[in-house]
């Protein structure tokens, strides 16, 4: 092998090299500047349901939500305890194409309650960000729900449900 044939692959091996470097920092900045790889579906919720101001123990209380860039749902559900108390954790979810790609973020988000036999809406809302609290602007979801409040926007003017923020 010639000394120009060594020349011509180190050269190849260097514009490898830079070509490797200059992605790798395309897709950090680019991740960074979408929010990271973590992408927040669902909040943290902390909840309360009352009925004639007294807690209702035992309501079946169900979450889902709905990501529109891949159909990607989940639902779960959990009861109030004895002073009708709820909570659910944040769910995120991992995604390299959706921190890297331009698109807008929707996650059709759902919470309901049994009360009765009859299915009763908590919360409706369409989440347009990957920010943990971007619900609200930043501030915690904590709802108190009261199962003779008619279904309206008690929270905000996009926030569907019976439900208010708590203090």
């Amino acid at each position: 092998m010639g000394n120009s044939d060594e020349m011509g692959i180190m050269n190849i091996v260097k514009n490898l090299t830079r070509l490797a470097w200059i992605l790798f920092c395309f897709m950090s900045l680019g991740a960074h500047a979408m929010g990271g790889l973590s992408k927040v579906m669902f909040s943290e919720v902390q909840g309360v349901v009352v009925k004639d101001g007294k807690p209702l123990a035992g309501v079946k209380v169900t979450r889902e939500f709905k990501w529109a860039h891949n159909d990607d749902t989940q639902k779960d559900t959990v009861a109030t305890d004895a002073n009708g108390k709820f909570q659910f954790p944040s769910v995120s979810r991992f995604s390299i194409m959706t921190s890297l790609l331009p698109h807008e973020p929707v996650i059709k988000q759902k919470i309901t309650l049994d009360h009765d036999g009859k299915e009763v809406l908590v919360w409706r809302f369409f989440k347009r960000d990957y920010d943990e609290n971007g619900e609200l602007g930043g501030k915690r979801i904590k709802l108190e729900c009261d199962v003779k409040r008619e279904e309206g926007f008690h929270i905000n003017k996009d926030i569907l449900g019976i439900c208010t923020l708590a203090n």
